[in-house]
């Protein structure tokens, strides 16, 4: 989408995990896209002091679907 495109800003480097962080590390190999997908959401969640309300805005989702995340 145009919001989040960023052609000034380098590439994440897939090899290293620059810019990954802290999703990525290589103690964890490649984890999964789901296992990313919770680590970004409990990431937000860190960021916002817990408030669902909030993380749900940020990651553009219903709290609906952000409390079946969390469930899963």
């Amino acid at each position: 989408p145009p919001r989040t495109r960023d052609h000034d800003a380098p590439a994440p480097d897939p090899e290293s995990g620059t810019g990954l962080d802290p999703l990525l590390s290589e103690a964890d190999g490649l984890p999964s896209l789901d296992e990313i997908e919770r680590r970004y959401i409990d990431y937000v969640l860190s960021r916002v002091d817990g408030n669902k309300r909030r993380a749900a805005q940020l990651l553009d989702i219903g709290r609906r679907t952000l409390y079946r995340k969390l469930d899963e």
